[in-house]
């Protein structure tokens, strides 16, 4: 499965603002952005097998040295986001 994240740089890295099914939503959501720079729409396939339909979770690794969150990618189950995400890390759902 492929879906569309919006992405912006921010505090040094790359954050995730948005998941969408679909590139017009993720337009819509990108014309929002009001925050960061380079705002910008990327396609990406999700790892693993979604097992909740319309549900698709983010993970985001902590960087400690950096004190900041890290977007990893964009998976079909939670163990395989909390696993990318590292014992520090965040994993959060999108509906989509």
């Amino acid at each position: 499965m492929r879906v569309f994240v919006v992405l912006v740089n921010a505090m040094s890295t790359v954050q995730l603002a948005s998941v969408c099914r679909t590139k017009a939503a993720a337009r819509e959501q990108l014309s929002k952005i009001t925050f960061g720079s380079n705002p910008r729409i990327e396609e990406v396939c999700v790892t693993g097998i979604q097992k909740i339909q319309n549900i698709l979770y983010s993970s985001e690794c902590y960087e400690k040295s950096r004190d900041l969150y890290c977007y990893k990618g964009i998976f079909g189950n939670v163990e395989q986001a909390r696993r990318a995400a590292g014992p520090n890390g965040l994993v959060l759902p999108h509906t989509i």
